[in-house]
């Protein structure tokens, strides 16, 4: 038969039910709080972990940066050393171009200036262009083949004489010259005198030279020419004179004034012995240019010169400087010494091709 519950034992079953499932309700509850509180105390450590790994990634990172930094900055002193030495080479190769065109152009100048037959060759005188740092060499169609041709540009009357004047003035660069006050400053290709004075001054020539060779010419056209004791002990020593010897024996005596006038006439047409002498003011003209020319290459030859010592010096090459100091070394300096003093000596002392014969005795 079934068993009954009393209303008090129902209310105590009830009643511990009830706690039970508390008890349960809080346990469960309890162990809820436990484990958010672990989760956050890892949560925690987790972020502490990754702000200390973030706080090193970003030191390496600062780290690594800085490095780059000074890599880049090493590298741009690097490059910025580097391009000062191509500069300085660039100096070095340029200054030494100068020099050797300085040094060419001083020994054409010494050769010119030892020119006295008006007919002889002159020497071109070559310019360094600091720009490309190339040398350049005159034209030889537009350029004077004798000193006839050169000073006949001071009246340019053909075409061909005013485009030659014109382009000598461009290549050396006097296109604007030095003029009195009082008077307009032109163009050098409208003043042909000045022009030329200057080009005489740059090719080293000395009209002077020229003239005394055509005076004496002259003088010696005048006395009449007759052959030289050489010619004469030549011409006896060889066969064919012997033979002439014997059929002039046989001859008719022949009077051989009319032969030397014949042998003399149209000598000073063919040279050209009788162009006008340069006057007074011009010669001395054309001496204070030489000058001022002479002093100017003469102060750039010795600037380019203490440069190179200079640029030596910073390259550590000390053995240059004591070259220099005690001058018997350096084959440049004495090749611009002696094309100086070469020019500045007396040319005229020195046998010369160019000047005629005198008379034997």
């Amino acid at each position: 038969m079934p068993h009954y519950l009393l209303h008090d034992e129902y209310t105590s079953d009830q009643q511990q039910l009830k706690t039970w499932i508390q008890d349960e309700f809080h346990q469960a509850e309890r162990s809820i709080d436990t484990v958010r509180d672990d989760i956050k105390s890892l949560d925690n450590r987790v972020e502490t972990v990754f702000a200390s790994v973030r706080n090193e990634i970003k030191s390496h990172d600062n780290r690594v940066q800085t490095q780059f930094k000074s890599v880049g900055y090493e590298f741009g002193r690097m490059h910025q050393r580097f391009e000062q030495v191509d500069q300085r080479f660039d100096r070095v190769e340029a200054d030494i171009q100068q020099i050797k065109v300085d040094i060419q152009r001083f020994s054409a100048q010494a050769q010119n200036s030892r020119i006295r037959n008006p007919h002889v060759r002159i020497n071109p005188i070559i310019t360094f262009d600091p720009v490309s740092g190339r040398i350049r060499t005159p034209d030889p169609t537009l350029f004077p083949k004798s000193a006839t041709e050169f000073y006949s540009l001071r009246e340019p009357t053909t075409t061909r004489k005013q485009v030659m004047l014109d382009y000598l003035v461009d290549f050396y660069d006097i296109t604007h010259i030095d003029v009195p006050e009082d008077e307009p400053h032109d163009d050098a290709s409208t003043r042909p005198e000045l022009a030329v004075g200057y080009l005489e001054s740059i090719l080293g020539l000395d009209e002077n030279n020229i003239i005394q060779f055509r005076e004496r010419a002259r003088a010696l056209d005048q006395r009449g020419w007759q052959p030289s004791k050489r010619v004469l002990e030549s011409q006896a020593s060889s066969p064919q004179a012997q033979k002439q010897k014997l059929d002039i024996r046989t001859a008719p005596h022949q009077d051989t004034t009319a032969w030397q006038d014949k042998s003399s006439s149209g000598l000073s047409t063919k040279l050209g012995w009788d162009n006008n002498p340069t006057p007074e003011s011009k010669k001395e003209m054309n001496r204070q240019i030489r000058e001022y020319q002479e002093k100017q290459r003469t102060k750039k030859l010795d600037r380019a010169m203490e440069e190179c010592r200079q640029q030596r010096r910073a390259q550590g090459r000390s053995s240059f400087d004591r070259q220099d100091s005690s001058g018997s070394d350096n084959p440049l300096e004495k090749g611009a010494e002696k094309d100086v003093s070469e020019r500045s000596g007396n040319s005229g002392s020195k046998t010369n091709p160019n000047t005629p014969r005198k008379n034997s005795t």
